[in-house]
């Protein structure tokens, strides 16, 4: 296996990357420095403990795509051939094979684990290498932007519209609402009904729409509790069709000036109560926050 590893400037120079807090982004360096040849990692989660860094900065890494995860926990660098070329009698082969066989390579080399058909299975690429062994690379880099954090990925077993392939990947989404939605109850238990509700979300909206909507939920002072109520969001109620139609059309978006905050000359307490119960009204909640 190789010693060295590389990393493209566009990757981890993407405000996509430094968004991320300092310890996710050095658990991402660790991760390439120590993937197989592939960019296979089997034991992400010593390397995590290894190096300080928590579950949360794995989980964001998962999230934000920039690896992907498979059933047996087994994970892999998405863009690793944009940061790696490696010369023929340096490079060992993964033993990762049924996980390689599910990859794709899109025209930009980052792995994808969507069957769309313009994308070229891993296992019949071929590589062109000159006469002294290296890798020559038969495609150039041209679109690196508009493959971070933007990713609309068929992530494994999220494949719902195909035969055979029903099953979703339930934890995934648990895991960002997790990282994300930091103010609301944490969720600890994928019951059935949650993942009833996560399945039919998912054939309507993208990972990344859920993504948003929980980042949406997460900047809301209106869902985390300022409502006059001593009521909060909570996972379930998030993923209520109606309620995430709400979330993502801006329903619960902070207003510069709310009618909920202060006291008036005329009103008092009693308008305050008034505009609290007008705002719950028109945002949709009525007289019940729970429910699918």
């Amino acid at each position: 296996m190789a010693n060295k590893r590389m990393f493209n400037i566009k990757i981890v120079d993407s405000d996509a990357f430094l968004d991320m807090p300092l310890s996710t982004q050095c658990l991402y360096f660790h991760l390439n420095m120590r993937a197989d040849d592939d960019g296979f990692i089997g034991n992400p989660k010593k390397i995590m403990r290894m190096v300080g860094c928590s579950e949360d900065d794995l989980k964001l890494l998962i999230a934000k795509r920039f690896v992907l995860t498979f059933e047996n926990g087994v994970i892999v660098i998405k863009h690793w051939k944009m940061h790696n070329c490696i010369q023929t009698d340096r490079y060992t082969p993964t033993v990762y094979i049924d996980e390689k066989n599910m990859l794709f390579i899109k025209q930009n080399k980052s792995y994808t684990l969507d069957e769309e058909k313009k994308y070229i299975p891993v296992s019949k690429t071929e590589t062109k290498r000159n006469q002294n062994g290296n890798k020559m690379e038969t495609n150039r880099i041209q679109s690196v932007y508009t493959d971070i954090d933007k990713d609309t990925d068929i992530d494994l077993d999220i494949d719902l519209d195909k035969e055979n392939r029903d099953r979703v990947n339930y934890q995934q989404i648990a895991d960002m609402y997790n990282a994300t939605c930091v103010s609301f109850p944490r969720l600890t238990v994928l019951s059935e009904k949650r993942k009833k509700a996560i399945k039919a979300r998912l054939r309507k909206y993208s990972v990344d729409d859920i993504q948003r909507a929980f980042e949406m939920a997460q900047e809301s002072d209106f869902l985390k509790g300022t409502n006059g109520r001593n009521w909060s969001a909570t996972f379930d109620w998030i993923m209520c069709d109606s309620n995430m139609a709400k979330i993502l059309d801006g329903n619960y978006a902070n207003k510069d000036n709310h009618r909920t905050e202060g006291r008036d000359d005329t009103g008092g307490q009693a308008g305050r109560d008034e505009s609290l119960t007008e705002m719950a009204i028109r945002a949709g909640i009525g007289d019940s926050f729970e429910g699918f």
